[in-house]
């Protein structure tokens, strides 16, 4: 973001760009959040990924499916998402401290976030599609 000379920091000069917090946490935030959406689908496009099921009948976690049982994958998959995800969004905050130091652009963030937002989009309509699909609503 550009300071301007009435701004807080005292050393800020007219037309220089300084990285905030806000604006680390907009990129971070924006990339855990398509991430996790992108993760949650990975495994119904990669069926060879065993994750976690349970199979509330016996009580029991098993990984894979196992056919002609009842079990829910829901659970395995969310971890799956949330921890690959959190992976993600650290290297990206560490990209974004490495490469990014005192001046991220305001129109990278806007790039990022539409980008990621469009990724969002996407796969969760991915999710509902395979949804609908998989319990006969289309």
């Amino acid at each position: 973001m550009v300071q301007g000379c009435r701004r807080l920091l005292p050393f800020a000069v007219e037309g220089v760009l300084v990285m905030k917090k806000g604006d680390v946490v907009c990129v971070v935030g924006s990339v855990y959040a398509a991430a996790t959406a992108f993760f949650y689908c990975f495994p119904l496009w990669f069926t060879w990924l065993k994750l976690p099921r349970y199979f509330p009948e016996e009580h029991r976690w098993q990984l894979g499916k196992v056919p002609g049982e009842i079990s829910q994958g829901w659970y395995g998959m969310q971890v799956f998402a949330y921890v690959a995800a959190g992976v993600v969004a650290l290297v990206a905050y560490f990209l974004v401290k490495k490469f990014a130091k005192n001046d991220l652009r305001p129109g990278t963030i806007k790039l990022v976030g539409v980008t990621m937002s469009i990724v969002m989009v996407v796969c969760l309509s991915y999710i509902m599609f395979h949804e609908f699909r998989k319990w006969g609503v289309l």
